[in-house]
């Protein structure tokens, strides 16, 4: 497009920009947020947009027709250990960031993965089962992450559903709810976060540190360990996620 000014008529008309975005992958999407802050604003919040980014106002579950997505761009670039605290998640004080200058993006205070959802549409309800930890370790509690949201908004019969496979389990699960949590403190939650996963994936650690640090701690301890690799098992309205930690 050789003229200016019809380029600027282009990106300054918001529907066609969002067009324009709507071909970008989700790298890409991240990348672009930099040129300016209503080109960030504009890609945070736009519908057509937010199954790419992973963040704004997502459907009701209760609506939920698909399969959500999960959000593997973020989940496949994360180094993270469990012992750390929230706050140096991804920051310099974990080793592999310094030494790898693909992560020093992620290591940002204000980097837009802290605000995305771990899949799209966003789910209230995630378990997470330690791969073949959880078949050497028998006694080990299934972790899952959910919104108090959720249960209000869950029918009688499900939960009747849900209490009765839990007590065919020879151990009942770790619930954590997502609302109790130091980072959505003040926050309406409406789905869980990346964040909320990597918060309870450490506090999953720290109560059963007895069986997992054997098997985890050495992954962290090589220049590169750390990157949380997640397989979807199953759904329906919620999401169960096989987590591997990768050893470099």
């Amino acid at each position: 497009m050789d003229n200016p000014d019809a380029l600027a008529q282009v990106l300054g008309t918001t529907e066609l920009l969002c067009s324009i975005l709507g071909h970008l992958s989700q790298g890409d999407l991240l990348r672009v947020q930099r040129v300016s802050q209503s080109w960030r604003s504009l890609i945070k919040n736009a519908p057509n947009l937010r199954a790419s980014t992973f963040t704004g106002q997502g459907p009701s579950q209760r609506v939920l027709s698909k399969v959500p997505q999960l959000n593997t761009f973020v989940i496949g670039r994360l180094r993270w250990c469990p012992s750390l605290e929230m706050a140096l998640v991804n920051t310099s004080q974990f080793h592999s960031v310094g030494t790898d200058p693909t992560l020093q993006a992620m290591a940002y205070e204000h980097a837009s993965w802290r605000d995305q959802y771990l899949t799209w549409p966003p789910v209230a309800k995630l378990s997470i089962i330690h791969g073949t930890i959880s078949q050497e370790e028998p006694s080990l509690a299934d972790l899952v992450v959910t919104s108090r949201q959720n249960d209000n908004q869950q029918p009688a019969h499900e939960e009747e559903e849900d209490e009765s496979s839990e007590s065919d389990s020879e151990t009942p699960p770790y619930v954590l709810y997502i609302e109790e949590f130091p980072h959505n403190s003040g926050r309406e939650c409406q789905g869980i976060s990346v964040l909320d996963m990597i918060y309870a994936l450490r506090l999953h650690y720290l109560k059963f540190e007895h069986s997992l640090k054997f098997y985890l701690r050495p992954a962290f301890e090589t220049p590169r360990g750390g990157e949380i690799l997640a397989r979807i098992k199953k759904y329906p309205r919620e999401l169960m996620v096989d987590v591997t930690v990768l050893n470099f």
